[in-house]
Parts: structure tokens; C-alpha cells; sequence
């Protein structure tokens, strides 16, 4: 059964205020853009271990997808970098890594609608932050990457099915 529009509404105007919200507090808050045609939010953070941490985020019919290109899948096995996101992931509350196109790294979750307000979305957006920071060094250490040119620009993992995700 299809959510109530006034639900998908509500949560569309939480989400708009509270990222305005970040956007106009926080100093490392580089950008806030929106592709009004598949209602998806990019909000773009300064970072210390990268330049910027992007955290994608989809409103669907009954869910809030988010996604944030993690790092570049390694060249070489690595057994200890796949053993170490997946142990990560017993303890992250809200995000867990999964593999994208390429298998690239990705940290990736969603929320009900009913969920969304501006706690769980500060929430959301300082988990994510937060993982990529303590984490990326030791990820790409783990993964024998390389210090090239840096992350690829990768579309979000739903782009090309918008389905993907939807639970």
C-alpha cells in the first residue's frame, strides 16, 4: 500500500529544513543541491582523511535512502579490508558498507518515512561523516589503494536502477 501523500509530503519538508539547517550552521558544509526530478539531495562536507565526504540522499515512496561513495574498489584481493568493513558494520547504527558498481565501496542505508525529523537526520548525516573519518585511512590502507588522482566520481548506487533499494 502506497504511503499517504501528506506522509511523503511531511517528510519532504523535514528533510528540506533540516539540511538548510546543516547547511547554515556547520562552516565544513561545502554544498547543498537537489535534483528536484528524482528528489535526491546532495549535501558535500569538508573532510580531514579526504576532500570531501558526499552523502547522497533519495526520497522514495516509503523510505529515505542515503549513499556516500566510500573508496575505489582495491586492485588486489584484501581479504583484511573486507573483514574489517564487515566488522564495522555489526557496530554503525544506521549505515552499513556495501559494494557498488566496479565493486566500489559505499556506505549505504534508509529510514522509514515515519522516521524522518530533524534528529534522525542530523543522525544519519553525522554517522555518516563520522564513519568516513575514522575510517578511510585504515579502509584504504587495508585495500592496498593507491594515492592516484583520487576517488572516482561515481554516480550514486541507485542511479541506474531506482529500484534498488526500495524495501
Amino acid at each position: 500500500m502506497p504511503v499517504h501523500p501528506s506522509r511523503y509530503r511531511k517528510a519532504e519538508r523535514i528533510l528540506e529544513e533540516e539540511l538548510e539547517h546543516i547547511l547554515l550552521a556547520y562552516d565544513a558544509v561545502a554544498a547543498l543541491d537537489v535534483d528536484e526530478e528524482v528528489r535526491r539531495w546532495y549535501l558535500r562536507i569538508e573532510a580531514t582523511e579526504r576532500d570531501f565526504v558526499t552523502i547522497w540522499l533519495t526520497l522514495r515512496e516509503r523510505m529515505l535512502h542515503h549513499e556516500t561513495y566510500f573508496m575505489p574498489a582495491p586492485a588486489a584481493p584484501a581479504p583484511d579490508l573486507w573483514r574489517y568493513l564487515l566488522r564495522l558494520n555489526r557496530r554503525i547504527v544506521g549505515a552499513r558498507f556495501a559494494l557498488g558498481e566496479g565493486d566500489d565501496v559505499y556506505l549505504v542505508g534508509a529510514i522509514p518515512l515515519e522516521w524522518v525529523d530533524a534528529e534522525q537526520i542530523d543522525h544519519l548525516v553525522g554517522t555518516v561523516y563520522s564513519t568516513v573519518e575514522a575510517h578511510f585511512r585504515t579502509a584504504m590502507r587495508l585495500g592496498r589503494v593507491g594515492s592516484g588522482p583520487g576517488p572516482r566520481r561515481t554516480p550514486p548506487l541507485s542511479t541506474d536502477d531506482p529500484q534498488a533499494f526500495e524495501e
